[in-house]
């Protein structure tokens, strides 16, 4: 039927449209979808939610699971809009009935971390045109939280930062006496230049 041709017919772009980004740089990752229909295309399965981050079903597990877009909480400062700017998408009375739904965002987030979650995107910085729901103002005056909320929302992201990091090797305490190479010197100290190529010179670290 129609949808059915019209979904091979997208899939079919889709596909082009990654095989070709692949052709003229092999290193990128590849979102093919922001947020749209799954097509097991690409490097990266990208939901889009409001209010509340959430993720596709990733079942072949080979790709990126992140929810590319979540939030949208809107708190309108008079005088501080872009004229006609007047796009509320869910509306919050005050600072602190912000900052709740923000601590609620990385609540949820840090649940996801362990569920495969690989990133998140919160809609958005600043106010735009016609959408109210950043966390500056339009005319990047008005930061929407006060010291104490912004403190609070940032100790969230540290936390889903913290329980989101895997370790790529073993350390000390999982090993048997591995034999690490590292940097020394005091924070003016430099690894040297190409330090992270396979190739370098890494003679002159200390060990332990």
């Amino acid at each position: 039927n129609e949808s059915w041709g019209q979904y091979q017919e997208d899939v079919t772009h889709t596909r082009n449209g990654v095989e070709l980004i692949r052709r003229l740089d092999s290193t990128r990752l590849i979102n093919p979808a922001s947020g749209w229909e799954n097509f097991e295309l690409g490097d990266i399965i990208d939901c889009h939610n409001y209010t509340k981050p959430a993720l596709h079903e990733n079942k072949f597990n080979h790709r990126a699971s992140v929810c590319g877009e979540t939030g949208g909480y809107s708190l309108v400062v008079n005088g501080h809009t872009w004229d006609g700017g007047t796009t509320v998408y869910n509306k919050v009375e005050t600072p602190e009935e912000l900052t709740c739904r923000l601590e609620e965002i990385n609540n949820i987030a840090l649940s996801y971390s362990t569920a495969g979650m690989c990133g998140l995107v919160y809609t958005q910085i600043v106010d735009v045109e016609s959408e109210l729901n950043g966390l500056y103002t339009y005319d990047r005056k008005v930061f929407k939280l006060n010291d104490e909320q912004a403190a609070r929302y940032k100790a969230g992201i540290q936390r889903v930062l913290h329980h989101a990091v895997h370790l790529a090797e073993p350390t000390a305490v999982q090993s048997e006496g591995n034999i690490w190479k590292y940097m020394a010197g005091g924070e003016d100290f430099t690894p040297g230049e190409g330090w992270n190529r396979k190739d370098f010179d890494d003679s002159r670290w200390p060990q332990g």
